[in-house]
């Protein structure tokens, strides 16, 4: 998944902010996982979202989406 430039991933982020506060709340972040399909039928598709919002700050701003997107 790394080769992607920091624009199209800014535009990806952008795209799933629905509210455009900046981060990606637990909903958005589950919609940006089902797009992905990276989740089973039935799985949570925000689980994992703590662990990625680093700042426990309740949300997911770009630096902490692009840190975990680059690690996967």
């Amino acid at each position: 998944m790394s080769d992607i430039s920091d624009e199209e991933l800014q535009e990806n982020f952008e795209h799933f902010d629905k509210n455009g506060d900046g981060k990606l709340t637990r909903a958005e972040f589950g919609e940006l996982m089902n797009a992905l399909e990276a989740t089973e039928p039935g799985e949570d598709p925000s689980r994992g979202f703590s662990s990625i919002d680093s700042d426990e700050s309740g949300g997911i701003d770009f630096e902490e989406f692009a840190r975990w997107f680059r690690s996967n």
